[in-house]
């Protein structure tokens, strides 16, 4: 926004006690906003956390599971080998 200050027209200057008076109903409004919605965020962060808390356990199941089925099926065609070269 910087960089295209030198090259775009001012659309309204504020000087003065206006200042003081169009601005602090602005902060006041983020300031009661940001107050009011501090629980839903705070509710939000907790439920994103058990969520990524359960997605980290359901991924690392899955490369249990997957490691296991792995080992399963390397022990399996081992015993193959051993069973065939017996007969």
């Amino acid at each position: 926004a910087a960089l295209l200050a030198g090259a775009s027209k001012t659309i309204l200057t504020i000087k003065g006690r206006k200042t003081i008076l169009l601005t602090l109903p602005f902060a006041m409004a983020i300031l009661v906003v940001s107050i009011h919605y501090y629980p839903h965020r705070k509710g939000h962060y907790q439920a994103m956390s058990v969520w990524r808390e359960a997605e980290r356990w359901y991924n690392f199941r899955a490369y249990q599971a997957a490691v296991e089925s792995s080992a399963t099926r390397e022990i399996i065609r081992e015993m193959k080998k051993i069973l065939d070269t017996d007969e």
